[in-house]
């Protein structure tokens, strides 16, 4: 008869020790049985398996080491616009909000913008770069590869897009405590609007200028990310094989995005700033 004993070690590996041969005197015997999908899952929320991995520095062949400097100045940049955009809303000493506005070293600030841009170049880029990649070394790729590509990329976000959706869509009013706990439960747009985001349209439909039909305003930037990277093998495949051909077409929907643009900010009044 043998009983066996599991012990969680650092690796990826599960220890089977024979409780005879401790008893007999003799060096257990040890069996390494690689982990279950089920013990890999949950070792993703052990911080001693993942504090290894946060705090690497190594260096691997083929990246690209500015985009983590662009990441850190964009996502700050994000942030302190948000920041001082919620000041305005109404929780601002707002004697210190109108000196700021009148310094130039504000208009980073007030024209924050572009930070949301850099984040489109850069999935733009990591997009277009690792597909190239893949194309130079094979010629091609193979159906099954393709519907990975998309596959892949929506599990990704979706899975923890539906946990963002639940809590500040249907749940937050749950969290909040003091003068601005919303009256309502949750986003009112996510109550008949919530399966847009799954699709991502949410930046398409349904659409008011106020913003208050959407559920989760600030997932636009999901769709329309998803959307580019959706459409951006028909570019980056005729660059690859036609440069030529790429190089016109990648032209032609610069100068028509540009042209929409302008339509639509005409014909609806828009503003030209936001």
């Amino acid at each position: 008869w043998l009983s066996i004993l599991r012990v969680s070690t650092p690796g990826d590996k599960t220890v089977l020790v024979s409780e005879e041969g401790i008893q007999s005197g003799g060096t257990p015997n040890k069996q390494h049985v690689p982990d279950s999908k089920l013990d890999r899952l949950i070792k993703c929320f052990a911080l001693q398996d993942t504090l290894s991995d946060l705090t690497n520095t190594n260096v691997k062949s083929g990246q690209v080491l500015c985009l983590n400097g662009i990441r850190v100045l964009s996502i700050n940049w994000v942030v302190l616009g948000h920041t001082y955009m919620y000041f305005l809303g109404g929780n601002a000493d707002f004697g210190y909000v109108g000196e700021a506005i009148q310094r130039h070293s504000f208009d980073t600030i007030s024209n924050g913008l572009p930070s949301v841009d850099t984040f489109f170049a850069l999935s733009g880029f990591l997009v277009a770069y690792l597909l190239l990649k893949q194309l130079t070394k094979k010629g091609h790729l193979a159906p099954f590869e393709w519907i990975a590509y998309y596959v892949h990329r929506y599990i990704r976000l979706t899975v923890p897009f539906l946990m963002v959706i639940l809590i500040e869509g249907f749940c937050y009013q749950v969290w909040f405590t003091g003068p601005q706990k919303p009256e309502t439960q949750g986003i009112p747009g996510c109550h008949k609007s919530w399966w847009t985001n799954l699709l991502y349209i949410q930046n398409l439909y349904p659409w008011t200028p106020d913003g208050t039909s959407q559920c989760v305003g600030q997932a636009w930037y999901l769709a329309n990310d998803m959307q580019f990277y959706i459409i951006a093998p028909f570019f980056i495949l005729p660059l690859f094989y036609k440069p030529r051909l790429g190089g016109f077409l990648l032209t032609g929907a610069v100068v028509a995005s540009a042209i929409t643009s302008a339509v639509l900010t005409y014909h609806n009044n828009l503003s030209l700033i936001y």
